[in-house]
């Protein structure tokens, strides 16, 4: 938690490396009094940003440690946000409970605490993969994480985590069960100092099959948040095997019209052989005269509808393009958004599926990461 947001996408694997031996032993996990003493500093003190984003990374990091396997265990001071380090001779610094930030923090987590212990996938099963599974762990570009908590009895609590200080819209998560879900925990909320971005009570998954589910939930997941949903309303699930039958039975009703106009044409060539040759010939000379009139008819019908496309097309108006240009400025110098990006493409040097850029003007630098190789470019502000 203490690594920069910037570099967070690069080291992914440190964050999901414990599931691969959570179950290998029962596990506490502690926050040690070494790691908050001897220069070392406080845990809110190790977040990195400013002093909105420390409290939020504290949320977060607690709320992903009550969510991993395991029993945790905080140090104290850790609670309240203290911003000094343990001192063995000194008391804990309670009077910053006077400052809002501070007993918010300890309200969250109290909060906190009562969610673990009134949620029974939270702690029920923490000793094996019964109680756990995987639903997104390798979206490293956003540093988003997600996955399930089960109890004995198969209920779900579903746990997402952003380690970035940036808000997602519109991402979509993959859901076990068809029906209503119910965001039940937010480390983002206002009560505990948060910006209050929320998903609602309700919300309805979809037939969009993601992660290996044939259901999911689109999600507004706040910057550097944890946030919790369960299933409050299973539904039955929408029935696929009845529209195939009625696809068969729409498919079998021309064939029946085939076969009558088959038996009407034999009859006719019947007729027609009875009959004497000087009459065949004179029906015939009928028919191919009605049949010369015909294609005239129609072709008289169509031109028209062959008209009306060309005159539309003519008649469409011409699209105005909005030109828009994107300055990031620093200490009074700027630069142009679309410069950055395209000096990115010269120093890569290569053609690129995917690249993502990172901005930052304190170092006068642009991060990018082309196709999975990470390199860097100066920028210039003027």
């Amino acid at each position: 938690m203490s690594l920069d947001p910037l570099w967070r996408p690069f080291n992914h694997d440190n964050l999901t490396f414990s599931f691969m031996y959570c179950f290998s032993e029962h596990f506490i996990l502690p926050i040690s009094h070494d790691e908050v003493v001897y220069g070392k500093g406080s845990l809110i003190n190790k977040m990195p940003g400013d002093y909105d984003q420390k409290f939020a990374g504290v949320r977060l990091f607690l709320a992903y440690m009550a969510a991993h396997p395991g029993k945790m265990l905080t140090f104290m001071g850790s609670e309240i946000g203290q911003f000094d380090e343990w001192n063995a001779e000194e008391s804990i610094q309670w009077n910053l409970l006077e400052y809002e930030k501070h007993w918010r923090l300890k309200d969250f987590v109290s909060k906190l605490n009562h969610f673990y212990i009134t949620e029974r996938p939270m702690h029920e099963i923490d000793t094996n993969w019964d109680g756990f599974q995987w639903i997104h762990h390798n979206d490293y570009t956003q540093s988003i994480i997600a996955f399930r908590r089960i109890d004995k009895d198969g209920n779900n609590i579903i746990c997402v985590f952003n380690f970035q200080p940036m808000h997602r819209v519109d991402y979509r998560i993959g859901v076990p069960f068809y029906g209503v879900y119910e965001e039940v925990f937010n480390t983002d909320d206002e009560e505990y100092g948060g910006y209050g971005i929320t998903n609602g009570k309700r919300i309805m998954c979809e037939e969009k099959p993601r992660h290996d589910s044939n259901w999911s939930i689109d999600l507004s997941i706040p910057p550097m948040s944890a946030m919790f949903f369960k299933c409050v309303e299973k539904l039955p699930e929408p029935k696929k095997k009845e529209e195939k039958k009625e696809e068969k039975v729409t498919k079998k009703a021309p064939a029946k019209k085939t076969t009558t106009k088959k038996t009407t044409k034999t009859a006719t060539k019947t007729t027609t052989k009875k009959t004497t040759a000087k009459k065949t010939t004179t029906k015939k000379t009928a028919t191919k005269k009605t049949t010369t009139k015909k294609p005239t008819k129609k072709i008289t019908e169509k031109t028209p509808s062959k008209r009306v496309p060309s005159a539309k097309k003519a008649e469409a108006p011409a699209k105005v393009e909005t030109a828009v240009k994107v300055f990031v400025e620093y200490n009074g110098a700027k630069v142009a958004l679309e410069d950055v990006i395209n000096n990115v493409k010269i120093v890569n040097g290569k053609d690129a599926k995917e690249i993502t850029v990172y901005l930052k003007p304190e170092d006068h630098k642009a991060y990018f990461v082309a196709d999975g190789e990470a390199k860097e470019m100066d920028v210039f502000f003027c």
